[in-house]
């Protein structure tokens, strides 16, 4: 079997990252110009910790975190880790106070590591 005319051009193509450029997210509704680099990974990490997967029509399944699953920890490192400049998500801390709880955590992308923190009823 021969693949046809043309196909061979679609084998060889290569995946090519995606530039981390994006708009900066102001949380009081207005565009303030655009980021990149670390900046641009922690407003990624921000966005997917805040938003509740499936929770709105408008968001892929890619989008969002489900903390609310009986394993928190691994929830996040599914979030976060489908973003091709995070490399890792260590020192996973859990604290339950209440009904809160707060997961704290190094992640490490391609431009350096950062502490983060998120916190959810439960």
């Amino acid at each position: 079997m021969s693949l046809p005319e043309g196909a061979a051009a679609f084998v060889a193509a290569q995946q090519v990252d995606q530039p981390s450029r994006t708009y900066r997210l102001n949380l009081d509704g207005r565009t303030g110009g655009m980021v990149d680099g670390m900046e641009a990974v922690q407003q990624f990490v921000f966005k997917q910790l805040q938003t509740e997967r499936w929770e709105h029509d408008i968001y892929s399944g890619r989008i969002g975190h489900e903390l609310l699953s009986s394993d928190a920890a691994g929830a996040v490192e599914e979030a976060l880790l489908i973003d091709e400049r995070i490399l890792a998500i260590e020192d996973m801390e859990m604290n339950q106070t209440g009904d809160e709880l707060t997961l704290s955590f190094s992640v490490f992308s391609v431009f350096g590591s950062f502490q983060s923190e998120v916190s959810v009823d439960v």
